[in-house]
């Protein structure tokens, strides 16, 4: 087997590891806003594969590794994951996966309750059908974790399925979880802002995901340890993006505030000129080619070593670096201090109706 296909086969395996350790996680007791924020990362693995099979498959056939009826079952299957994911479930990787974009409140409503048991099992199947031609060719092999064991969550852990005391929500997500009263935006400004709190929330649930399956001992719980972090390096790249950058999609906040003389503004300009761009361009670099990419060209051992050296700790310092001046900021003024009750619980209220719709369901 040449090199450029042993690379390829190597980041399948690598893609089928998070495609069935993901899998296993839906069965997770897990509240089912903190399950759909972890699986978000299911969805880039789907688009990874879609993109590495066909280079791997003509690689294997040029090597005369797979027959022609083989290559053709490959295409076939190949088809049928890409008519279920592409042009439908691909808008749940671009704006809230490998991207947290601006997406109006109906559009999210409704992808962000796609990400349920029925979607990730039809996926799924597809998935492994398609991974199973590749079994044929001598050494490669794609198992699932024979060793999943549940995860063991401390009684007041944000994942846990008992974490919905009635609270208030100002994020982008507060209308579509369980017990929350929500704020509605009337501004892009403040649709600016719940996205970036949608983002620190994801940022929690990455940190507090990586410290249940820390030190890991099992495949299953390496997997998801690896999925945390990931997860993480690229939230943190979103966070950054939404709070200082402008892109096609929108203004970055900080212009947004500048725009409507928010207070904060002048806070939040100084925390750009906290910007360690160093750190950044290695952050980027693996979000770019391994957590919201597959490099096509890179070997995967290369891909894996600049994140194996990647200090963790100071990822979760430098996204809590900026989400204190996010928070800091939205205390100089009146139109931004809502912000900063998000997840404050209610008393005396026993639960909040809205627009939830059950994982499992």
């Amino acid at each position: 087997m040449l090199v450029e296909t042993a690379n390829n086969i190597d980041k399948l395996l690598i893609i089928s590891r998070f495609i069935e350790g993901l899998h296993l996680f839906c069965k997770e007791q897990v509240n089912d806003h903190c399950k759909r924020s972890i699986l978000r990362f299911f969805f880039i693995q789907i688009d990874n594969l879609l993109k590495t099979v066909p280079r791997t498959k003509n690689n294997l056939f040029r090597e005369c590794l797979i027959t022609q009826k083989q290559k053709k079952e490959i295409e076939r299957l190949t088809k049928v994951l890409s008519k279920s994911y592409d042009n439908a479930y691909d808008t749940i990787r671009d704006k809230m996966g490998a991207h947290s974009q601006p997406l109006d409140l109906i559009s999210l409503l409704n992808w962000w309750h796609e990400i349920d048991f029925t979607t990730v099992e039809v996926l799924y199947e597809d998935a492994t059908n398609l991974l199973s031609i590749f079994s044929v060719v001598n050494c490669v092999k794609f198992s699932v974790a024979p060793d999943h064991t549940p995860l063991a969550l401390p009684a007041d852990s944000k994942l846990s399925v008992n974490a919905t005391q009635p609270s208030i929500s100002t994020d982008r997500f507060a209308s579509m979880k369980p017990n929350a009263m929500a704020m509605i935006a009337c501004h892009s400004s403040q649709e600016k802002a719940q996205l970036i709190l949608s983002i620190i929330e994801f940022l929690e649930i990455d940190f507090e995901f990586t410290s249940i399956v820390e030190e890991p001992t099992t495949i299953y719980h390496s997997t998801l340890f690896e999925v945390a972090w990931l997860l993480a390096i690229i939230d943190t790249c979103s966070l950054l993006d939404n709070l200082f950058e402008d892109t096609q999609y929108d203004m970055s906040l900080l212009n947004h505030w500048k725009e409507i003389d928010v207070a904060g503004s002048h806070d939040l300009a100084d925390c750009q000129s906290m910007r360690n761009l160093k750190f950044e361009s290695s952050l980027r670099n693996i979000r770019n080619t391994l957590a919201a990419h597959i490099d096509d060209k890179k070997p995967f051992h290369e891909l894996n070593k600049k994140y194996r050296e990647l200090d963790l700790m100071a990822l979760y310092n430098y996204a809590y670096l900026f989400i204190n001046c996010f928070r800091s900021a939205c205390r100089q003024d009146c139109r931004t201090k809502m912000f900063n009750i998000h997840n404050m619980p209610v008393d005396g209220v026993i639960s909040v109706a809205n627009w939830t719709k059950p994982f499992d369901k």
